[in-house]
């Protein structure tokens, strides 16, 4: 449990980090599955998951103000990508991030977000 608690304060005082180790993560664990290293890949997305869900409630939400409604920040991101692109605020730089995000995300699986 305190290894858990160690590891959300970590994301609560890192969140940008956070998200960009996320993201390095996710391009790794593609990289490997796409590269023939599906079992590793496996693996790595067991170890994923759960980062995925920690990161989503602790990095994203204080970053953008909105609690998550899913589990999963590739749902978030989904989620935000209906947002009118012209929107103003919070919601503006919601949208934005999300493209940003989910153009970097199908670059190595595509059509995952």
């Amino acid at each position: 449990m305190e290894i858990l608690i160690s590891i959300i304060e970590w994301i609560i005082r890192h969140p940008i980090l956070s998200i960009v180790i996320l993201l390095i993560e996710y391009i790794i664990v593609m990289k490997l599955y796409y590269g023939g290293q599906r079992q590793l890949a496996k693996i790595g997305a067991i170890l994923f998951v759960p980062q995925d869900a920690l990161v989503n409630w602790f990095a994203l939400t204080p970053l953008f103000m909105e609690f998550p409604q899913e589990t999963l920040v590739t749902k978030r991101l989904k989620r935000w990508k209906t947002l009118p692109k012209g929107s103003k605020g919070f919601k503006g730089m919601r949208s934005k991030f999300s493209w940003f995000m989910c153009d970097i995300l199908n670059k190595y699986d595509a059509g995952h977000c």
